[in-house]
Formats: C-alpha cells, sequence, structure tokens
C-alpha cells in the first residue's frame, strides 16, 4: 500500500478523485466474501473482560491454545484501550499484528475493521499520510467486498468514511470533509444506527461551527443530541453538552454556558473515560474564570490538573496550567502565576515538539516512500525493458517461422506443379511415341486390296 501514499495526498487535496482513488485500489478484481470463521466465542469472551489485565490474560490463553480468531480479537481491543491510554505506538504494533492475523484468515470483514482502528491509530499520532492509507485501503475492500448489502458491510463502509472525513477535517478541507460525513451519514441512516448518525451530525456540526456558522452547528448539535439519547449514549450526550456550551461561551453566554458544561460534567463523572470527562472539568473552570468568580473555579482546576497528570495527557495539563496562572493572577499571586504559565509553557512547547516529531515522522515516511516508488519504478522499467526484448524475440520467431512456412508451401506447391507437368509430358510422349508406332506398322503391313491387284 505505500506505493499509494503520493497519490492518496494528492486526492487529498483533490477530493473529487475520490472515486478513482477507489477504483485504483480495488483494481485486482472484485473479492468475494470470504465465509467467516465462527467469532461468537472469542468475541463473547473478549466483551466479557473488564480492563487491559484481563485481556491480557485471555490473549495469553488465546495464544496457549493457538486459537487465531480469538488472538486478533483480543489483540485488537487491546490496542484499542492503549490508544485512548494514549500510548500511540503501542496500539499501532498491536492493531498491526491483528491485522496479520486477519489477512492470514482471509477474513475481509476484520481486515476492514482492523484498518480502521490503525487509521484512526494514525490519525492521532498526526501522521495523516498513513492515516490515509488505512483507512482508504478499508474502504477499497469495501467496494471489493463480495457482500455490499449486509448491515456489516454497509456499517464498514460508513466507518471507513468517517475516517476519511475526519482526516479532511483535520487538513481544514471543510467543504470536502462534510460532504463525506454526509455520504457517511446516509449510510448509518439507511442502518437506522442511532450513535452512527448522532457521530456524523455531530461532525457536520463542528464543521458549521468552524465556518462560523452558529446557527447551523446549534441544528446539527440538536440532531446528534436526539440521535445520542435514542442510542441511549452517555458520552454522546455529554459530547453534545460540550458543544452546546462552548457555543454559548463563543457567545459570551455564560449561564447557559456553565449549564451545559456541569451536565456534561455531571454525565461523566465516574466514568472510565476520564480524556472526554476533562474537556468539561476544564470548561466549567474557563468559565468560572471568564465571570470573575475564581473561588469557584479552584476545585474544577485542582481536579482537572491531578486527573491530566493522571493520564498523562499534556494537552489537557497544558490548559490546567494556564488556568491556574489566570487564577493566581486573579487573586494576586504573581509569583505562582509566573510559575503556572512557565508551566503551562513548557507543556505546549513539548506538544509543539511532539507534533514536530510527528511531521518528521511524515517526512520520513515520505521519503522512504519516495525512495521506494523510484526503485520500483526503475525495476518496473527494467521489467518493462526486458518483456519488450521477449516480445521483440517472439515477433522475429513468429516471423522467421511464418516466412518459412511460406516458402515450404511455396516448394510443395511448385514441386507438385512439376510433378504434374512431368505427368503430361509422359503421357504425351507415350501417345506420340504410339502414334509413330500405328504409323510405321501400317507402312510395313499392305492391305489385302494391293495384295489382289499385284496377283492379277
Amino acid at each position: 500500500m505505500t506505493r499509494y501514499i503520493p497519490i492518496i495526498t494528492a486526492f487529498l487535496k483533490r477530493p473529487l478523485m475520490l472515486a478513482a482513488l477507489v477504483c485504483l485500489l480495488s483494481c485486482g478484481g472484485r473479492q468475494e466474501a470470504t465465509p467467516p470463521a465462527d467469532h461468537t466465542l472469542a468475541d463473547s469472551l473478549v466483551a466479557a473482560c473488564k480492563g487491559l489485565d484481563a485481556l491480557q490474560d485471555l490473549l495469553a490463553r488465546f495464544e496457549a491454545a493457538h486459537d487465531d480468531t480469538g488472538r486478533m480479537r483480543a489483540l485488537t481491543e487491546i490496542g484499542k484501550i492503549h490508544r485512548e491510554s494514549s500510548d500511540f505506538s503501542t496500539a499501532v504494533n498491536l492493531h498491526e499484528e491483528a491485522l496479520t492475523l486477519a489477512r492470514e484468515q482471509k477474513d475481509t470483514a476484520n481486515i476492514i475493521y482492523i484498518l480502521n482502528q490503525l487509521g484512526t491509530d494514525f490519525r492521532r499520532l498526526g501522521m495523516l499520510d498513513e492515516a490515509a492509507v488505512r483507512h482508504y485501503e478499508a474502504l477499497s475492500h469495501c467496494e471489493a467486498f463480495g457482500d455490499r448489502s449486509s448491515a456489516r458491510a454497509l456499517k464498514s463502509r460508513a466507518v471507513s468514511l468517517n475516517g476519511i472525513g475526519n482526516i479532511q477535517l483535520t487538513l481544514q478541507n471543510n467543504d470536502v470533509a462534510e460532504s463525506i460525513f454526509r455520504q457517511a451519514l446516509a449510510v448509518e441512516q439507511s442502518l437506522k444506527s442511532h450513535l452512527g448518525q448522532a457521530i456524523n451530525y455531530a461532525n457536520i456540526g463542528y464543521i458549521k461551527e468552524a465556518c462560523g456558522e452558529r446557527d447551523s452547528a446549534w441544528i446539527y448539535y440538536g440532531y446528534s443530541m436526539e440521535q445520542n439519547r435514542l442510542a441511549d449514549s452517555r458520552l454522546g450526550v455529554s459530547l453534545c453538552y460540550n458543544h452546546f456550551g462552548r457555543l454559548a461561551e463563543q457567545m459570551g453566554d455564560y449561564r447557559k454556558a456553565l449549564e451545559s458544561y456541569q451536565s456534561a460534567y455531571d454525565l461523566m463523572t465516574g466514568d472510565k473515560d476520564r480524556w472526554h470527562w476533562l474537556e468539561s472539568c476544564l470548561s466549567i473552570a474557563k468559565v468560572y474564570l471568564a465571570m470573575g468568580q475564581s473561588g469557584q473555579a479552584r476545585p474544577y482546576l485542582d481536579e482537572g490538573l491531578k486527573t491530566a497528570t493522571e493520564i498523562k495527557s499534556w494537552e489537557h495539563q497544558a490548559e490546567a496550567y494556564r488556568l491556574k496562572a489566570l487564577f493566581d493572577e486573579a487573586n494576586g499571586h504573581y509569583r505562582a502565576a509566573l510559575d503556572n504559565h512557565r508551566k503551562y509553557k513548557a507543556y505546549t512547547d513539548s506538544l509543539t515538539n511532539e507534533k514536530k516529531i510527528n511531521r518528521l515522522n511524515n517526512l520520513r515516511l515520505k521519503y522512504i516512500t519516495e525512495k521506494g516508488n523510484k526503485e520500483k519504478e526503475i525495476i518496473s522499467q527494467a521489467y518493462n525493458d526486458e518483456q519488450q526484448q521477449k516480445q521483440v524475440i517472439l515477433y522475429s520467431l513468429i516471423t522467421v517461422i511464418l516466412v518459412s512456412a511460406a516458402a515450404i508451401s511455396l516448394l510443395i506447391y511448385a514441386l507438385r506443379v512439376k510433378a504434374k507437368m512431368q505427368n503430361v509430358i509422359k503421357k504425351a510422349s507415350r501417345a506420340r511415341q504410339e502414334f509413330f508406332t500405328n504409323v510405321t506398322h501400317e507402312f510395313r503391313t499392305p492391305s489385302p486390296s494391293s495384295s489382289a491387284a499385284r496377283r492379277s
């Protein structure tokens, strides 16, 4: 797939060529649906595990039993946990291993699923080229899959489109991203998936917000909230409250913003997903500081910083120190404010350096890819030259054979004509000889009348 990276990069800039890219990736022909193995037991065992330790124990049992299907499912879920813990390199390695097992089993459905997981891993790392490769490959499998109408096949397509849409959103190709999200939304609507619709409505709302269309953003976030409630998704509802709070904050309506953030905070309190909980926690502190109520902001700041440190989220730690600096400044603690501002800058610089590292990784990947493509071009050119030489030799050999066949045919024809002429000559010679023989015989043998005349 690395040979497609330059093409994909161009396609990210020219999204209208998406269909052509899909055709390129699936040029190997349509794949028939491979009868999937019975994943019911493995899926149920993986789903029953609570936490990383339980999954790792289960993985060890699968490995001891040489159960590749179970290993694949366990590795995929363990990779997701590492990704949510921001351990992206481990997540990538685990998902790559799971992908290898899925390919060995020719399990197209899980190949698509794991490719999308890898796409998300790389997207979180900021390696958009690699993320695009995985999501587009997943989409190409969806297009080439013999099963294109089942709920699972349609869902795989929607997830692939959503991943591609998020890449476009990261690149700030808002019009393209919206178009792709709407395609994904249409699939989710056909499946009547409330959660899938909620995700895509929220993505479209975010685009509207980024474009300054707050009224439209309110509407789409409202659609997302409705679908999240139908799906009974506490996380989805909480995220929508965060969206509403952010819009209200942008318009200066701090009371409404505080109500929305507080609703999101209450919903996610005690949930294992502390990353999203931090969004509402720090947002509440920010609004209280904007309202001049620093005393109300203090407990949220302390709690938010503690949690951000525990989950090692540099982004949230940077925001927490920034807000603490504002808090200390508002309360006249200028030395503490300066110290917290320095910490904020340190974490911001760390994030910047991490992004630079990701960009360097992208450049390195691009260099390796281009180098590989040049080598492939050289090999391809040598192969083409060799094929052309073989064709010249083949055509020359065919020409020699045809000319030889024609010459032999002409020779045979000439021999036959010569044989016929010789037969004609022989017959003519024989007829002439017989004629002269008869004439000579007539001269030598007198007729009876002439003999009688002589006697008389």
